[in-house]
């Protein structure tokens, strides 16, 4: 009898291990996943923005747009009164909508936090705005990934040259 509960005891101990084990290595996989999905979607702004350079008059670039109260990001181009000067944007149209994961969540890091990420044509050079959308600046920055249980964090950076590293 006592060797049952001591093997009960033992398989318990295990169980709830793997248990938490498993409901963290979810959330790694799911922050993987959406630092890969919003490199790809900077990648995919940026693309866009070098393709359709000499096809349209009315967008001047396209970029990415961070709603960190909402957890979600969205493509966007960007109309311009003046392409050289991204502080005259006009209109924000919204090309596609993502939402992040529930295991993770946009967060507020140290460096440059970015709400905006703006390319312009043809280089393409990169402006960013910070967490207020008040100015928009030549700059690169950066995108703070966390885990829901803050076990986990990844940080996504645009140089002002446009190359992604995470």
């Amino acid at each position: 009898m006592i060797e049952i509960l001591v093997v009960l005891g033992v398989m318990a101990v295990v169980s709830a291990s793997m248990i938490t084990y498993g409901s963290s290595s979810r959330q790694q996989i799911a922050l993987a996943t959406e630092t890969a999905k919003l490199t790809q979607l900077i990648l995919r702004a940026k693309s866009l923005t070098i393709s359709t350079y000499s096809a349209s008059a009315n967008v001047c670039g396209y970029g990415m747009e961070l709603d960190y109260a909402a957890n979600r990001y969205n493509l966007v181009s960007y109309v311009l009164n003046n392409c050289d000067n991204p502080n005259t944007i006009t209109a924000r149209n919204v090309i596609e909508t993502f939402r992040l994961s529930n295991s993770v969540v946009l967060a507020v890091g140290v460096g440059n936090n970015m709400r905006d990420i703006i390319f312009l044509p043809p280089d393409p050079l990169v402006y960013a705005s910070d967490l207020n959308g008040d100015s928009v600046t030549a700059r690169g920055g950066t995108v703070l990934l966390n885990t829901v249980n803050g076990m986990g964090s990844k940080v996504i950076s645009v140089s002002s040259l446009g190359q992604v590293s995470f």
